[in-house]
């Protein structure tokens, strides 16, 4: 899809701007402005994991059974 994940990198031109961050919003007001001046890279991948949230636990065992089912077909 068109999603966009994890890990993102950033510049360490960035690193104000991102140390300024307060609260529970994340990088995204970076990425915004970032974005408003075509400043951002997006790597496309084959990997549903960059868009895997895990911030629940019903979400971390989600994340757990795929982990384990990417494992076990890797062997």
């Amino acid at each position: 899809g068109d999603e966009r994940g994890h890990p993102v990198g950033f510049a360490a031109s960035c690193f104000a701007a991102l140390a300024a961050l307060e609260g529970n919003q994340g990088a995204a007001p970076v990425l915004r402005a970032l974005r408003a001046i075509n400043s951002v890279a997006d790597v496309v991948v084959d990997d549903i994991g960059v868009v895997t949230d895990v911030d629940t636990p019903a979400a971390l065992q989600a994340a757990e059974r795929l982990l384990d089912a990417r494992v076990s077909a890797s062997r």
